[in-house]
């Protein structure tokens, strides 16, 4: 992805499938590197990207989703 942020352009790296899950952007570290660049990014606020991490990890602790557990994201309306 050309044009990486600068420290104080107040952008983070937002990926999908999350990189916090078996399918997403770290699925190279568990599944191996045919997997390489297997997600999508996008620069977003750096704000609301920390703020939805800190929703996401509430959710897999609230849910108890455990490394390996399956689950849908249904993104939409």
């Amino acid at each position: 992805m050309p044009g990486r942020p600068g420290p104080d352009d107040e952008l983070d790296c937002d990926e999908f499938p999350m990189a916090s899950t078996f399918e997403g952007a770290a699925r190279k570290d568990y599944k191996g590197s045919q997997y390489t660049d297997e997600f999508s990014v996008r620069y977003i606020d750096r704000a609301e990207n920390q703020e939805a991490g800190r929703r996401l990890g509430a959710w897999y602790d609230n849910d108890r989703i455990l490394n390996n557990d399956a689950f849908i994201l249904v993104v939409g309306n």
